[in-house]
């Protein structure tokens, strides 16, 4: 039969400790006319801890919530906040909270949003749709070069064109 040693590191009065009930810290003072034991912070977390009330440490979960293309994923962190996308201008930043890099980000979306609910207030159709490219499946850019796209073009660029005459080409 084999002993198994078990080494419990030996505390004195006044290293800091983390209570067994609810896992504050505390500074240990060991007092035998309290009758309490030193690894609880009060009374009641020795009580909670008779009951069976353990401190279980819950890892914080941080997703997206507001952001509808990310909604639901887990935050990275980064430096001294989470890594955000501006709703603004969609540029990656640290942030501890806020929505937008800078404060000019923020006025051009509420900006954005005033245009939005006016025209839907006014009842005025917004043709919101566009084409998708016949190689990539992207959706064709409304101008080139300061002027309207036309309608008749099938690709979103020359790189799409050549990639999909080489597919359709058959080695001829």
């Amino acid at each position: 039969m084999r002993l198994i040693l078990t080494v419990i590191p030996h505390i004195s009065e006044g290293d800091p400790v983390l209570c067994l009930a609810c896992g504050r810290s505390f500074v240990y003072r060991y007092e035998p006319t309290d009758w309490r034991n030193g690894r609880f912070c009060s009374w009641n977390c020795q009580g909670a801890y008779d009951r069976g009330v353990t401190h279980s440490e819950d890892v914080a979960r941080y997703t997206y919530e507001f952001d509808k293309v990310h909604k639901g994923e887990k935050m990275r962190m980064r430096g001294d906040g989470f890594e955000f996308a501006c709703l603004g201008c969609g540029k990656p930043f640290v942030s501890k909270g806020l929505r937008y890099c800078s404060v000019g980000c923020e006025r051009e979306y509420r900006h954005k949003q005033e245009i939005v609910t006016t025209i839907k207030e006014s009842g005025v159709a917004v043709d919101t749709k566009r084409r998708a490219c016949e190689c990539c499946g992207g959706l064709m850019p409304r101008f080139n070069r300061g002027k309207k796209t036309s309608t008749k073009k099938r690709f979103c660029s020359v790189v799409c064109g050549d990639r999909f005459r080489r597919m359709t080409h058959d080695g001829r």
